[in-house]
């Protein structure tokens, strides 16, 4: 089933505020992931990387395919990436890499992120019912 109503006016993913949002969250994980030690740069910075990016590239991957299912899929996909970060940060902070303090707004951010992607598997599954 091909989708879009309220997405029909946008002609890029790249107007969509939650892919925007996301393209914010990936450049803030990287930030925040340069206090790590040096010798987590090829393990859990890496996969925390690997795993914000996957964010906003299965949003805009989704949205291209322009059908409503496979576009619900990818979101899906989405928050399993922003549950991989969160528990990859929570590991971080249980190992003394960080604080509750230091991961709290990047929290926030998935936090965030989860409800623009539920909301908007909420707004796709009642198109395909």
């Amino acid at each position: 089933m091909v989708i879009f109503s309220e997405e029909d006016k946008i002609k890029s993913y790249e107007k969509l505020k939650i892919w925007q949002d996301s393209i914010i969250f990936v450049k803030n994980i990287y930030k925040f992931t340069e206090k790590f030690p040096k010798e987590e740069m090829f393990g859990i910075v890496s996969q925390i990387r690997r795993a914000s990016i996957s964010v906003p590239s299965n949003i805009a991957e989704g949205w291209a395919r322009r059908h409503t299912k496979e576009y619900m899929n990818l979101l899906s996909i989405s928050l399993g990436s922003l549950s991989e970060v969160h528990t990859l940060l929570v590991i971080s902070k249980e190992i003394g890499y960080i604080s509750d303090k230091d991961i709290s707004e990047i929290f926030d951010e998935i936090n965030k992120l989860k409800k623009m992607i539920y909301a908007s598997i909420n707004s796709l599954s009642k198109k395909i019912k």
